[in-house]
């Protein structure tokens, strides 16, 4: 469970999540409500949600969006004069921050097979290229003095 409460003039949110994975047929944020008893007013239980939906485009890895997943808001609290909708959107959004790396994220990068056939002379500058995108060389052949297969 993580507590984060934006602090600043005339604004106060806390609240309390628990961040997991997403069900694996689930795409997106999973957000659970179970504040009970009136801890956080309804109507900042939606900016929560924004809030979470909005940091998940800039994930926790490489600034790439974050697939999926789970929220489950648990607790919180307010202040009558100093809570309102944008202090708990900014409370989403930190507790995100710090915890998003502590749930393992992954980057999904895609792999694919491919053959390039490229003149001898272009052959370093191919295989340069392949290693800048962190592509894999696994072997090559000279073609009977056409070029390069590879």
């Amino acid at each position: 469970m993580f507590k984060n409460r934006p602090v600043g003039e005339a604004n106060f949110a806390d609240i309390s999540v628990v961040m997991m994975p997403a069900e694996d047929s689930i795409k997106g944020l999973q957000f659970v409500n179970e504040v009970k008893g009136g801890n956080i007013p309804k109507e900042f239980i939606p900016s929560v949600e924004k809030g979470f939906r909005e940091a998940m485009l800039n994930g926790p890895l490489a600034g790439f969006p974050l697939e999926s997943l789970k929220v489950v808001l648990k607790d919180g609290s307010y202040h009558p004069v100093d809570s309102d909708s944008l202090s708990f959107e900014i409370a989403a959004k930190q507790a995100f921050r710090r915890n998003a790396g502590k749930c393992k994220p992954v980057l999904l990068e895609p792999i694919m097979s491919t053959e390039v056939v490229t003149p001898e002379e272009y052959v370093g500058d191919v295989i340069s290229d392949f290693n800048r995108r962190r592509g894999k060389w696994r072997d090559g052949n000279e073609i009977g003095g056409k070029g390069y297969q590879g």
